[in-house]
Formats: structure tokens, sequence, C-alpha cells
């Protein structure tokens, strides 16, 4: 199990290594690679991975900063991607958002942190209501949700949260790691990326990624 996540991490599919019919654990998850190329398909965001060779999980930790860069920007793209041509279908598009969003959880998981003065990190701030429109006409039907902090325990009004608003918040974000990216200032990305899922759209990726769970499986 530890090892199918581990590969889950970086790929979203575990490959076989030809020894043993696949990943080997004796302590640490052998047959790791670095990750070596990054593309964009009609399935989404894939990377390959070299099976030559034998790693533990601290080769993520000597990951070069392209490839950090490489494996955060293409999700990023296809996310705002999505907002400007969303399928007609709700179904279809609400089922490549999930997987959307699943894969900036994969960069998020697939990088690491950057030691970095945030005072450097000064990205443009960007309009959130260029995005409410595109989120609108893309996602029509993301409405209002419960919404309910499980660290507050069960005495706790309900509140509410707003697929929309996720959506545009979540955008804001990206939007600004990419010009952090375009402007060649990596280490300022990566850690603008981090910190944003940590502390703001990534919280609105999870409540947004729960409400569509049950929209598509539960609905």
């Amino acid at each position: 199990m530890q090892a199918q996540l581990c590969c889950l991490r970086v790929s979203g599919a575990c490959h076989e290594t030809g020894q043993g019919g696949g990943f080997g654990i004796d302590g640490n998850v052998r047959h790791w690679a670095a990750l070596r190329e990054m593309r964009m398909a009609d399935n989404g965001w894939q990377a390959e991975i070299p099976l030559d060779r034998s790693y533990s999980l601290r080769a993520l930790k000597s990951m070069k900063q392209t490839d950090q860069i490489a494996i955060i920007s293409a999700p990023c793209r296809a996310y705002l991607d999505l907002l400007n041509s969303a399928p007609a279908d709700p179904r279809e598009r609400q089922l490549k958002l999930a997987t959307t969003l699943d894969r900036l959880c994969v960069a998020f998981n697939t990088t690491h942190d950057i030691e970095l003065d945030a005072d450097n990190v000064d990205a443009p701030r960007v309009d959130p209501k260029q995005f409410g429109e595109k989120a609108a006409s893309a996602f029509p039907e993301l409405g209002f949700y419960p919404d309910a902090d499980p660290l507050d325990g069960f005495d706790q009004e309900i509140g509410q949260g707003w697929g929309l608003d996720d959506l545009m918040d979540i955008a804001v974000d990206l939007t600004e790691v990419l010009w952090l990216i375009d402007q060649h200032q990596d280490d300022e990305a990566i850690w603008q990326f981090r910190w944003g899922y940590e502390n703001h759209w990534g919280h609105h990726l999870h409540d947004l990624r729960r409400y569509l769970h049950k929209l598509l499986y539960w609905g």
C-alpha cells in the first residue's frame, strides 16, 4: 500500500519494474526515478518515470527546480483552460473538474517546501471578478452547499460554501503562481503554490472536491 500511494502521488498509476511484479519494500520504497518529462495530453497531465534505478523517498527532495515547475505549471494551466472551455455535458465537465483538482493535489504532494522570505513574493493581485463570469458559464450547476469545520466540534452552526466562489478563488491564486513562473521566479512560484494550497486555495479545492463527489456519485 505504501508503495502504491507513493507511486500515485507522482503519476496517478503504478508501473511495474519487472522485478517481482512491481515495487519492492525493504524499509524504503525502491525503484523510484526522478520525473523526466511532463506533458499535456487529451486525458490531462501525465508524468513519465524511468524505472531503471532505485530511489528512496528522499529522491523527491533532490528533485530539480525545473522539474518542480513543470509539475506545478501543467495542472495550473489545465485548471484555467477548463474554466475557458468546459464540456457542455454537466457530468462530463464535473468529472473533468474533479480530475483536474486531483492533479493539483498530486502536484502539491510531489513537490517540496522552499525556504524563502515571504516578503519577496510579489505577484500582482488578480481581480476575482474576471473569473466570475467564466466560472458561472462553465459550471452553472455549482451552487451553495452546507459546510462545517471538522475541528469545531458538534455544536457549531452549519456554514455555507459556494461552488462558484471556490472556482474563482482557486483560479485567482493559480493565476498568480503562473505569473511568477512566466517571470522565471521559480522559487517564488513554488513557494506561492505550496503556501496557497496549505492556507487558502487548498481549502477551497477540498470543499469543492467533496461537493463534486456528492454530485457525481450520490446526487
